[in-house]
């Protein structure tokens, strides 16, 4: 039982509260080992030691980077920013956006209810609201749960448009280039991600030109991209 009992301790907060168990779980069991934290252990023991203190913070830090991005906060783009989208990307009929977070209740309406969406996010919240929109407005396509570290091996569905919007980092915080491990099981004529122009380990600005990272992987694979700037964040449009 102590394996859930810590998830559950985990997900006391609020706004980790929604967090798909898989990905909790996996995220655990990775630092088990660093911090000597024994699974059989009676919990009510195991809490009160200054390890899994050390533990439990460690891990919250990380998924309040990757999940939510403190999730108490509501950034929404603007229709301005989504019509700039549609005019790089030209005329599609169906999109798969992975971490979509609520971002498609704002964009189904200026890209098109008749197209297809296949939205996928960590959140189950999130899931359940678009569902709601997408039944309520006759949207077709499909929602579902989709942990982008631990599911990569999952086939994910052909289209025209592949969104990531500010989530490549976050695995990136995580795992180190599982962003190339993704981006292999991806099938699309358009990528289009997209990063905050903040460093989410810093918190400082970062020039168009940032992303070293991510550049290179894109060139090591043999994608051509071009990036852009629309609010508060820097673009890759990537065939």
């Amino acid at each position: 039982m102590t394996l859930q009992e810590i998830a559950d301790d985990i997900k006391g907060k609020r706004s980790l509260s929604d967090i798909d168990e898989v990905f909790l779980k996996s995220r655990i069991l990775e630092r088990v080992e660093t911090y000597k934290i024994d699974i059989n252990e009676e919990f009510k023991k195991l809490k009160r030691k200054d390890r899994y203190k050390e533990f439990f913070k460690d891990i919250r830090k990380t998924l309040r980077k990757v999940y939510g991005v403190y999730r108490e906060i509501k950034e929404k783009r603007s229709k301005k920013t989504y019509l700039e989208i549609q005019e790089k990307i030209g005329n599609f009929d169906s999109v798969l956006d992975i971490g979509c977070g609520l971002s498609p209740l704002e964009y189904i309406e200026i890209f098109g209810k008749d197209k297809t969406y296949y939205l996928t996010d960590i959140s189950k919240e999130n899931i359940k609201e678009i569902q709601k929109y997408m039944k309520k407005n006759k949207v077709k396509g499909k929602t579902f749960l989709f942990n982008a570290l631990d599911n990569y091996n999952e086939k994910l569905p052909k289209t025209d448009v592949i969104f990531l919007f500010k989530m490549l980092e976050s695995l990136e915080t995580i795992e180190k280039d599982s962003s190339e491990r993704l981006f292999k099981q991806l099938k699309a004529k358009v990528i289009l991600v997209s990063f905050s122009k903040i460093a989410l380990s810093k918190g400082e600005g970062i020039k168009k030109k940032g992303r070293s990272w991510f550049r290179r992987m894109l060139s090591k694979n043999g994608y051509s991209f071009g990036d852009f700037d629309l609010e508060d964040e820097i673009f890759f449009l990537i065939k």
